[in-house]
C-alpha cells in the first residue's frame, strides 16, 4: 500500500502539472508531462494489482498511446497511437465483461446498432478538412470507444456499486474529451484547447482504473 500511495500522489501531481501547462498552451513541457501521467498511474496500480496484469497492462497501453501520439503529424506513429489505444479499450471491455453476472449475448446487436447511427453521425463532423484515411480510422475508433462505454453500462446496471458507478462516469468522460477533441480541432476553435480535453481525459482514465481496482 505504501508503493501505491506514493505512486498515486505522483501522478496527481503530474496531471496537475500537466493541466497547467496545458492552461498555460506551454506545448513543449505540454506534451512531455503528458506521458508521465500514465505511466506512473501503471506503477501506482501495479502495487495494488499486481495479481491482475491485465489492467496495469491496459494503462501501460494509454501510456504508449501517449508516447506514441507525441508525433502525431508522423502517419506512422499515429498509426501506433491509435492502435495502443484501441488495444487499450478492447482490453478494457474485456476486463469489464468478466465483471458482468452473465455473458453478453443479444445486448451486442443493440451496441452494434447504437454504434453504427454514432459512426454515422460522427463522420458528418469530420468530413471536411481530414484525410480520408484518418477519417475512417477515428471512426472506427470513436465505434469502438462506444461499444467500450455501453458495456460498461451494462455492468452498471447489472451491479450499481461504487466500481461500476465510476467506470460508466469514466467512459462518458472519454467519450466528452474525443467529442471536444474533435469539434475544437474541426468545427470550431478554442482558446486553450488542449486543458478542456486533456481534463476530461485524465479524469477518465482515472475513474475507469479506480472503479477497475473497486471489483477485483
Amino acid at each position: 500500500m505504501i508503493g501505491f500511495s506514493v505512486f498515486i500522489c505522483l501522478y496527481a501531481v503530474s496531471c496537475i502539472l500537466h493541466l497547467i501547462f496545458c492552461f498555460l498552451e506551454n506545448e513543449k513541457f505540454r506534451k512531455w508531462s503528458k506521458c508521465f501521467c500514465m505511466g506512473l498511474l501503471a506503477i501506482a496500480v501495479f502495487f495494488i494489482a499486481h495479481d491482475h496484469p491485465l489492467i496495469y497492462i491496459s494503462i501501460i497501453l494509454g501510456f504508449l498511446g501517449d508516447l506514441f501520439l507525441l508525433k502525431k503529424d508522423n502517419s506512422f506513429y499515429l498509426t501506433l497511437g491509435a492502435t495502443s489505444f484501441a488495444a487499450m479499450h478492447g482490453m478494457n471491455m474485456y476486463i469489464i465483461c468478466s465483471y458482468l453476472s452473465y455473458s453478453v449475448n443479444w445486448s451486442v446487436f443493440v451496441i452494434s446498432l447504437v454504434g453504427l447511427i454514432t459512426f454515422l453521425v460522427y463522420g458528418k463532423l469530420t468530413k471536411r478538412k481530414v484525410n480520408p484515411i484518418v477519417r475512417k480510422g477515428a471512426l472506427g475508433y470513436f465505434f469502438l470507444l462506444l461499444f467500450a462505454a455501453i458495456i460498461a453500462c451494462l455492468l452498471l446496471i447489472d451491479t450499481l456499486n461504487v466500481g461500476s458507478i465510476l467506470i460508466f462516469s469514466g467512459y462518458l468522460l472519454f467519450l466528452c474529451s474525443d467529442i471536444c477533441l474533435v469539434i475544437f480541432n474541426y468545427v470550431h476553435h478554442v482558446k486553450r484547447k488542449h486543458f478542456w480535453v486533456m481534463l476530461t481525459y485524465l479524469s477518465a482514465q482515472t475513474l475507469i482504473y479506480i472503479g477497475m481496482i473497486l471489483l477485483i
